[in-house]
């Protein structure tokens, strides 16, 4: 907390300092941050079904003279794939999942019409490193067999070809856009990235290996907060730091995924500032189990595993009131703490039942990504909020989570979430 007080001093402090119309300024300066729905475009035989899949993307934008729009984000891209076939009593399932992540520089010219900003420019990006998720599913005469595989894509082994000459790290393409105010400070922003070279990759799975050959398609959706006056008089004109608009947050998060008689805890403080802009910081947990029972020669067993995850998160969102009732919708971006393992074996064999359970254990972050399941969670958030007295609120809201926390299984958390608040 102190660091973070002293890094919001000194961002003010450097704000007077840079004021004023110029390129380094913060008039015109934006941050933005949601999603992309990435796809590829192949060629490749066998890659005509290719899935979207969701990602990432944050970053800041700068609007200079003439309407030239520069910007600077983190943007992830990449596919899904599934394959499914069989040959006599076998059936085998394959899903795939590609997750690219670049460091993206666009430059492009806006045009206003009406209360829409149309915009059309160049997009460069850096490969960073990405992740391949693989799970396979094989079934024969009843029985079930599946194993997942996840392994890093290094950029030594990914690029683009231009020109028949591989280009490691770098891809590029054309941006198309629009965007609309919804208020003075925030930004809709929907634009389309078509990307130019074609990437090169060997993508390793459990029966060896192909080449996979694609082009970047991506369909980004954002929020954007316009800092146009300078950060240090943001901070002064809604007088961030005092008491007005502050709640202190208490209640339960009830995960979907989770199997248990006890709901999950969530804690923290919320702020509302003007233009009807709610932020939050809180600790969440949330759950996940995964029940799992297999037939094997008389022989039944049942293993019934549940995680517990805690969160550090913080979110944002824009607040509409109705007569006592207050609806919001924003985002949630959450960073997993850590948690704890419990796991509950049950066997039966010739009418015997015989049941284990291990103690619970602490989560392995390491162990957690290396299995393809995300650190990092981020989703939308919806909810209403009704003052019960002068102090006292209540809330509800439901968080939906959009990375794969499952492994593979492609689940993501979902959060029932009631609380009391007592305005400060």
């Amino acid at each position: 907390m102190k660091s973070l007080m002293f890094l919001m001093i000194f961002w003010a402090g450097l704000s007077q300092g840079i004021a004023g119309d110029g390129i380094f300024s913060l008039k015109g300066v934006q941050l933005s941050g949601g999603f992309t729905y990435s796809n590829a475009a192949s060629e490749t035989e066998g890659l005509d079904d290719l899935k979207y899949s969701s990602g990432l993307k944050i970053g800041v934008e700068k609007t200079l003279p003439y309407g030239i729009l520069a910007g600077l984000s983190y943007t992830q891209r990449g596919f899904a794939q599934s394959e499914e076939d069989s040959l006599g009593g076998l059936s085998r399932m394959r899903d795939s999942k590609i997750k690219l992540n670049y460091l993206s520089i666009h430059i492009a010219k806006g045009l206003q019409v009406k209360d829409f900003n149309l915009f059309a420019g160049i997009e460069l990006d850096y490969f960073l490193g990405g992740k391949l998720q693989e799970n396979l599913s094989v079934t024969y005469e009843g029985n079930t067999e599946s194993g997942s595989l996840t392994s890093s894509i290094d950029t030594d082994d990914f690029g683009p070809i231009i020109f028949s000459i591989p280009m490691k790290f770098l891809d590029f393409g054309l941006l198309f856009g629009t965007s609309y105010h919804l208020s003075e400070q925030t930004t809709l922003v929907t634009s389309y990235y078509y990307g130019i070279p074609e990437w090169r990759y060997y993508l390793r799975h459990f029966e060896g290996g192909s080449l996979v050959e694609g082009k970047n398609r991506s369909l980004q959706v954002a929020l954007s907060y316009s800092l146009e006056a300078g950060l240090s008089q943001w901070i002064a004109k809604n007088d961030i730091f005092s008491l007005e608009g502050l709640r202190l947050l208490g209640g339960f998060a009830y995960s979907k995924d989770f199997v248990g008689s006890v709901p999950e805890l969530k804690i923290g403080v919320e702020k509302t500032v003007p233009g009807g802009i709610l932020g939050g910081l809180s600790y969440t947990q949330r759950g996940l189990a995964n029940l799992e029972e297999d037939n094997s020669d008389g022989y039944t067993r049942l293993r019934d595993s549940k995680f517990k995850l805690n969160y550090l998160s913080f979110h944002i969102a824009k607040n509409l009131s109705i007569r006592k009732f207050n609806l919001f919708a924003g985002f949630e971006l959450g960073y997993l703490l850590g948690g704890k393992v419990q796991e509950d074996l049950t066997g039966t064999f010739e009418g015997n039942t015989f049941a284990f359970s291990d103690p619970s254990t602490s989560l392995d972050k390491d162990n957690w990504k290396e299995n393809g399941r995300a650190i990092m969670d981020y989703g939308l958030l919806l909810g209403t909020r009704y003052g019960l007295f002068r102090h006292i609120g209540i809330a509800a809201s439901y968080y939906y989570g959009i990375p794969d926390i499952g492994g593979g299984i492609m689940i993501g958390n979902r959060s029932l979430q009631v609380s009391m608040s007592y305005s400060l």
